[in-house]
């Protein structure tokens, strides 16, 4: 059964399925650390522009 992914890691998470099949916790633990980065990354881009 296919794990949903949020949209911006739909094809990140496909890539960790195949290399890391089973480990929904490795899975899970990646793309929340990656998304946490992106979204503190555009935050900051966000208030370095409002500048």
């Amino acid at each position: 059964m296919p794990i949903g992914t949020p949209w911006g890691l739909k094809y990140l998470g496909s890539w960790i399925d195949l290399r890391y099949s089973g480990d929904l916790f490795l899975h899970y633990t990646m793309a929340m650390a990656i998304a946490f980065i992106l979204g503190v990354n555009q935050e900051l881009s966000a208030r370095h522009i409002a500048k």
